[in-house]
C-alpha cells in the first residue's frame, strides 16, 4: 500500500510540473503576441534616445467607460479636482497617445514607439511613466491593460478591469466590481470591493478587500502563494483548495467545516457569522494564508 500511494504521489507531481511546463509555453507566446516588438534583436542607436513628455487632457462628458491601452509604462492612475481626463507619458521620442471618443467610450492609446533591446529593468532605467488623473466627478468603468509595467489605480468606480501581461498590479479602488488578470506579477488588492476575480498564472496575489454587505470573490493562482487578510468582523464564507501546498489559517472563524490535506493537496471551508462574503481560493501549485 505504501508503495501505491507514493507511485500516486508521484504522478501527481508529474503532472504539476507538466501543467506548469505548458503555463510557462503559453506565458512565452502571450508577451511575444502581445508585446513583439520588447523582444528584438538589440539596436543600440535606440537605448540612448531623447525623452520627452506627452500631455493631453481631454473632457469626460457622456464618457460611460474609460479604457487604457499602454505598450510600455509604470501606470499611475488617480483621482483629482480637475474636470477633464489629466495624462503625461513620458518616453522616447516617437512615443504616441491616441485618444477616441465613441459611444460612449474614451480610449486611451499609448504606444512607446521603437522599442530599445530587451533589458529587466529598462521601465527603472529609461524612466517610462504613464501618468492618468481623472475627475472626482467620474464613478463609472474603467479598463487598463498594460503589455509591460507596474500598474498602481486608486479612486472609486462602479467597475474596473485591470490587466498586466509583465508587472505588478496595486489596486486601492473603491468598486462594485474589481477583476484582475495578469500572466506574469504579483497583485495586491485593497479598498472597498463588493465582488471580484483576480487570476494570476505566475505571481502572488494579496486580498485585503473592506467587504461589502454581501458579494462573491474568487482569487486564483496557477503558481504562487495566495494571502487573504480580513478584518476581525467580516461577514463571510471562505473556501480554500490547492493541489500542491498547505493551507494556514490563523482567522478566528465561528465555524470550521473542513480543513483536511491529502496527499500532497489541501481543502479549507469555514464561515464568520452569517457569511454572507463568499469568497473561493484556489491555487494549482502555492500556499493559501488566511488570517
Amino acid at each position: 500500500m505504501k508503495k501505491i500511494k507514493n507511485s500516486n504521489n508521484w504522478l501527481i507531481v508529474s503532472l504539476i510540473l507538466f501543467l506548469i511546463f505548458i503555463c510557462s509555453a503559453i506565458s512565452v507566446v502571450i508577451l511575444i503576441f502581445r508585446a513583439p516588438n520588447i523582444i528584438r534583436t538589440p539596436n543600440y542607436d535606440n537605448d540612448f534616445e531623447e525623452k520627452k513628455v506627452i500631455t493631453e487632457n481631454i473632457d469626460i462628458t457622456g464618457i460611460d467607460i474609460i479604457d487604457v491601452k499602454c505598450e510600455v509604462g509604470e501606470i499611475d492612475i488617480e483621482k483629482y479636482s480637475g474636470e477633464d481626463v489629466s495624462i503625461e507619458y513620458t518616453a522616447n521620442e516617437d512615443a504616441k497617445v491616441e485618444l477616441q471618443k465613441a459611444n460612449g467610450i474614451l480610449t486611451i492609446d499609448v504606444m512607446y514607439g521603437k522599442m530599445f533591446k530587451l533589458n529587466l529593468d529598462i521601465l527603472q532605467s529609461n524612466n517610462v511613466m504613464l501618468k492618468i488623473k481623472i475627475p472626482e466627478s467620474y464613478t463609472k468603468d474603467i479598463t487598463v491593460d498594460n503589455n509591460m509595467g507596474d500598474m498602481y489605480a486608486k479612486g472609486k468606480f462602479t467597475n474596473a478591469k485591470l490587466i498586466s501581461d509583465l508587472g505588478d498590479i496595486e489596486s486601492e479602488m473603491d468598486v462594485d466590481y474589481l477583476e484582475v488578470d495578469i500572466s506574469a506579477g504579483d497583485s495586491k488588492i485593497s479598498g472597498k470591493v463588493n465582488s471580484s476575480r483576480v487570476e494570476s498564472s505566475y505571481g502572488e496575489i494579496y486580498f485585503k478587500p473592506s467587504l461589502g454587505e454581501k458579494g462573491e470573490h474568487t482569487l486564483k493562482a496557477d503558481v504562487g502563494d495566495i494571502f487573504l487578510e480580513l478584518a476581525p468582523d467580516s461577514d463571510v464564507t471562505v473556501e480554500a483548495r490547492t493541489a500542491l501546498g498547505d493551507i494556514k489559517n490563523q482567522f478566528d472563524f465561528t465555524n470550521i467545516i473542513k480543513d483536511e490535506r491529502k496527499d500532497l493537496a489541501s481543502k479549507f471551508l469555514a464561515s464568520n457569522k452569517k457569511g454572507q462574503n463568499r469568497i473561493v481560493l484556489k491555487s494549482d501549485t502555492g500556499d493559501i494564508n488566511i488570517k
